[in-house]
């Protein structure tokens, strides 16, 4: 069963890698970036990059090798919590800075129709 994510991350600086990690085995294929479609639609891809600002719409689908399992999709990008100022420039993270973050866990149920 394939489910789509509409993801907007509304950030000032940092941005977000985001992976699947956890015992679910999961396929994402990107759908759409900042509203617009892709032309050669959908595109495999393994990590979801999302920048300040950013949308992206992705279509997920997981299984397990035993049922049920879960999964996490999270954003583990090591993440400087300051950077040393000088030189005119101020401290804190930098617009290429990735932050470390747990944004939805994936429970995968079998059925008839597989729920996530």
């Amino acid at each position: 069963t394939w489910h789509r994510l509409r993801m907007a991350y509304a950030a000032v600086e940092q941005g977000l890698q985001l992976q699947v990690t956890g015992d679910a085995t999961c396929t994402l294929k990107l759908l759409a970036k900042d509203g617009i479609y892709l032309t050669d639609l959908p595109r495999d891809i393994t990590t979801v990059i999302l920048f300040p600002g950013a949308r992206a719409d992705v279509a997920i689908s997981c299984t397990c090798a035993t049922y049920p399992c879960t999964g996490m999709l999270a954003s583990n990008a090591n993440r400087r919590l300051q950077r040393p100022g000088g030189r005119g420039r101020g401290g804190g993270p930098g617009p290429n800075d990735m932050v470390a973050a747990d944004l939805l866990e994936l429970s995968v149920t079998a059925g008839a129709s597989s729920t996530l």
